[in-house]
């Protein structure tokens, strides 16, 4: 059994009211040290407020004319711009595939072999700038996979897209080419996941994939 860290501790730490509480901030996950090593497991939401290193999945969904997808979520009453998938990896997933492929399923409603995905990079990320969540500090181990969609998944993926978990927050999914997605970044159109993710995937088809 993993270590839960002691709560107690971490909550007055984070000095933070528990009636705040959303159904999602009590996901347990894994915390990580600077090593990587796994350390115990804590609430999301002491993961975001003490900047406690845990895991994160995202997909880059590619299709055969070399557009990516992005989906459009309401965050903060603003639409904005985003990886098709991503989400945590909680103490249920055994493995970052196990994660993404939940996460898949939850986003877009999208079920696929997981034979073909294949991992572009992981990377940590540090952020603590948002002026929506000005107490949070969010340290992620990031792994980044690519699917490559063939003409005939990437209809069936819009058709999938209306069986999706998540339908409040994720309002729409579409394709973009690269100058648009990159645009978008630059106008501050984007979540932090795509803006920091698009080099890596950009520095990883240079190598030919």
């Amino acid at each position: 059994m993993k270590k839960v860290i002691d709560l107690e501790t971490l909550m007055e730490l984070a000095s933070f009211n528990i009636d705040s509480m959303k159904k999602s901030d009590g996901e347990m996950l894994e915390v990580l040290g600077e090593n990587g090593e796994i350390l115990g497991v804590a609430p999301r939401f002491l993961c975001h407020r003490l900047g406690l290193i845990h895991q994160v999945v995202f997909l880059v969904i590619e299709n055969h004319e070399g557009r990516l997808l992005l989906q459009t979520r309401g965050d903060f009453n603003k639409k904005r711009y985003d990886l098709p998938v991503g989400g945590h990896m909680n103490v249920d997933d055994t493995s970052p595939v196990d994660a993404l492929c939940r996460e898949m399923k939850e986003e877009i409603g999208l079920e696929i072999d997981k034979n073909e995905l294949s991992m572009i990079c992981s990377y940590t990320r540090k952020v603590k700038d948002d002026l929506k969540k000005p107490k949070e500090i969010n340290c992620e181990l990031r792994y980044v996979f690519n699917f490559k969609a063939n003409k005939e998944q990437s209809h069936s993926i819009l058709e999938h897209f209306k069986d999706r978990f998540e339908k409040e927050m994720v309002l729409e999914i579409n394709w973009f080419s690269l100058e648009d997605i990159i645009k978008n970044c630059d106008l501050s159109n984007a979540a932090d996941g795509l803006c920091a993710t698009i080099p890596h995937y950009l520095m990883w088809k240079l190598k030919g994939n």
